[in-house]
């Protein structure tokens, strides 16, 4: 007699029934898709070329203007648009071999770009055919989100402005997981370099010119605040360390840096400092501490970080030999 068997596998949003009889078994590869997305290694391969093709594209663009430092750091979201198209653009226009080289085998090619394969070689016959500045238009276009029609020969920077545009935005539509790791590598990857704890702390008139001294960390655009607390860093610093953990400041309520004022997104996170509990950016919480209610380093930001070092070297210096 066949025995019936129920399999239960889990969906996007609901759980699939699938009935099967006797010994049969569902085959494993769906089982396990329909679990966990699964990727092979040609995708993974795949995922580390373009990520190289946009590090490349964005080291590029911020010495030939087109992006700049500032955005690298702000992780601004106009850069998740701008990176994507100028990478199209580059990718294009380098020689033979790269991972856009149409000539080679559709297989060959990104999975990411392979849909659009026939509309990249009309997009490459036409960009063989401008001149050096309506391509530096284009690029300056793709970088800002400004559509060329009112610039020279508008008719094909227009048309290349948007056919590049739409591939972008439909790999970033259908690719979402994927573009959002590459693209968070390339943030990475291009950062410019930060200040050392030691220049951070030597410059303390940088601080005092943001009014940026006292233990407490400052609300956003609260000069006045500022101001109060200047008059009270004496007396602070003479203090003790706190010795309880602090309460955290809840995620929903904060969608600014505490200290820099920069906008949160998806890729430039939160971080709570874990002196006073305030919410900051990854830049302004990079020195780390033992805190008295603590076991090992804990994330500081560069505020309380001061502070910490301050009352630390004190009581070191008070200490007997």
């Amino acid at each position: 007699m066949m025995s019936s068997r129920v399999y239960y596998f889990a969906g996007s949003s609901t759980w699939e029934r699938v009935y099967t009889t006797g010994d049969c078994h569902p085959p494993r590869s769906r089982y396990v898709s329909r679990m966990c997305t699964i990727i092979t290694p040609e995708q993974l391969f795949n995922q580390h070329l373009v990520t190289v093709l946009f590090s490349e594209t964005t080291a590029t663009a911020i010495k030939e203007n087109l992006i700049t430092e500032d955005q690298m750091t702000a992780y601004d979201p106009q850069l998740m648009l701008a990176i994507p198209r100028l990478s199209i653009l580059r990718g294009l226009l380098q020689d033979n071999g790269g991972i856009l080289d149409l000539s080679q085998d559709v297989s060959r090619i990104p999975e990411y770009f392979r849909p659009h394969v026939p509309v990249l070689l009309d997009v490459k016959k036409l960009l063989e055919e401008l001149s050096k500045s309506n391509l530096r238009t284009l690029k300056v276009c793709l970088a800002s989100s400004i559509d060329p029609s009112d610039d020279s020969d508008p008719s094909v920077l227009h048309c290349l402005y948007l056919t590049i545009s739409g591939i972008a935005d439909q790999m970033i539509s259908n690719h979402a997981k994927d573009l959002r790791q590459m693209l968070q590598s390339t943030f990475k990857m291009n950062q410019p370099q930060v200040i050392t704890s030691p220049e951070l702390i030597s410059s303390s008139s940088k601080r005092d010119d943001l009014g940026i001294t006292s233990m407490d960390c400052i609300e956003p655009s609260s000069s006045s605040r500022a101001g109060d607390q200047c008059s009270d860093t004496e007396p602070r610093i003479r203090s003790q360390l706190r010795e309880d953990a602090p309460p955290w400041v809840p995620d929903c309520e904060v969608s600014r840096c505490t200290l820099c004022n920069d906008n949160f997104t998806l890729i430039k996170r939160k971080h709570h400092c874990r002196y006073c509990g305030k919410i900051f950016c990854y830049n302004c919480t990079s020195n780390s501490g033992i805190l008295p209610f603590t076991k090992s380093a804990v994330r500081m930001c560069d505020v309380c970080y001061e502070y910490y070092t301050t009352i630390t070297q004190q009581e070191n210096s008070s200490r007997p030999s």
